[in-house]
């Protein structure tokens, strides 16, 4: 079934129908160190456009080096212990088999025996806790190597670096930014709107999102707060900012163009038509 559609534009006031000019902003994300460390190196601007994976700050993981090598020559010692144990295994399997020989034909005391059975699963037992610590090692090492490669923070998709808030030889700790990425492909638009209109609204109403010169984009309302505010000064003028409003989030959808962060843009919401 087509539903008919009213395009309302929003208010800027209760009182007044001018259209409101509501500000698309970028996602935005604040990267900062995963422990603490020392800054290495700071190797993007601000205002420097990133691929998805590109190290932008390097962290000093000398600590992490020296235990990894710790752990590889352990591991290397192990290896060879393993090596020397699958050796006498095998002599002994064999001297054993000899003396079962012997032994079925009175060539040799059963003691003899008994003895190198006892031996032989002495082996085998060692070689199997040689065998469980080089997997613990092995476990351990790519441990300290997937913190290595923490310490090289990379841009975690394609954006633009923001804001550099450190420098070479600064400490880093867990939750202090580092870099301020901003990922023009993924834009939300911010609106206040009147209580009226936003009584109109709801989760999923569609929009269409206008720039000066530019064909409509379409977006999606995903937010309404359920509180009033006074909006920015930078949305309604001084003189009307004594009015509470209602802050509504639009999603943009596939976009055809890119908006430029915090530009301002004109939204008109398509309602069903007749709705209250």
């Amino acid at each position: 079934m087509v539903l008919a559609l009213t395009v309302f534009s929003i208010s800027c006031t209760g009182k007044t129908r001018k259209p409101l000019f509501c500000r698309a902003d970028w996602e935005t994300a604040d990267l900062s160190a995963p422990y603490p460390s020392e800054v290495t190196a700071v190797l993007v601007e601000e205002g420097q456009k990133v691929k998805k994976g590109e190290v932008l700050i390097a962290l000093d993981t000398s600590d992490f080096a020296r235990q990894r090598d710790s752990a590889k020559a352990a591991l290397n010692a192990l290896y060879h212990q393993i090596r020397r144990l699958r050796i006498l295994i095998r002599h002994q399997e064999k001297n054993l088999a000899k003396v079962k020989n012997l032994t079925k034909i009175g060539g040799a005391p059963q003691q003899t025996l008994e003895n190198l059975q006892v031996q032989l699963e002495a082996l085998r037992e060692e070689l199997l806790a040689a065998e469980s610590q080089m997997s613990s090692r092995k476990k351990k090492i790519s441990i300290i190597e997937q913190q290595m490669m923490r310490g090289m923070v990379r841009a975690p998709e394609n954006g633009i670096v923001l804001r550099v808030f450190t420098s070479k030889g600064e400490r880093a700790l867990p939750g202090q930014p580092l870099v301020r990425m901003g990922y023009p492909q993924s834009v939300e638009v911010y609106c206040y709107v009147s209580h009226d209109l936003m009584s109109k609204l709801k989760v999923g109403t569609k929009a269409k999102i206008f720039s000066t010169g530019e064909t409509a984009t379409l977006g999606t309302v995903s937010f309404i707060s359920p509180e009033p505010e006074f909006t920015p000064r930078y949305y309604i003028s001084d003189s009307e900012r004594d009015v509470l409003h209602y802050m509504v989030k639009i999603k943009v959808q596939a976009q055809e163009r890119v908006f430029n962060m915090g530009e301002f843009v004109q939204v008109h919401f398509l309602l069903q038509h007749g709705q209250k």
